[in-house]
């Protein structure tokens, strides 16, 4: 007989940040390495979405982040090891996906920052 699954919270991607009162939301933007892009790319389960280059990725990446400041979010860049991000998927036991990416993202901000985004 095997255990029972150990009961994973939510995805937490698509939860709205927690800022204190008054200040703007806070937002983390997954920020890749630009050396570790190509193995990123060939670890990506949504491959398909993503840009052929870091450069492109860059470009894109920045013209998101002038939108949401434009809209009156706290844009945090994360920057993002592959390998710990690849351990995080392993621990989790998800795919690295957009949705798994925007999780890990939000939690090493609530560990850094000490409690919830």
């Amino acid at each position: 007989m095997r255990p029972p699954k150990r009961r994973r919270r939510p995805a937490r991607a698509s939860v709205p940040p927690v800022s204190p009162p008054g200040a703007p939301p806070t937002v983390g933007v997954c920020w890749y390495r630009q050396d570790q892009y190509d193995r990123f790319l060939a670890s990506a389960k949504d491959r398909e979405d993503l840009e052929d280059t870091w450069a492109e990725w860059q470009i894109t990446a920045e013209r998101i982040i002038r939108q949401y400041r434009a809209r009156g979010l706290d844009v945090h860049k994360v920057e993002i090891d592959l390998d710990d991000l690849l351990a995080y998927c392993t621990v989790e036991g998800k795919p690295n996906t957009a949705a798994t990416r925007a999780a890990y993202v939000v939690d090493l901000m609530e560990r850094h920052e000490g409690g919830p985004v």
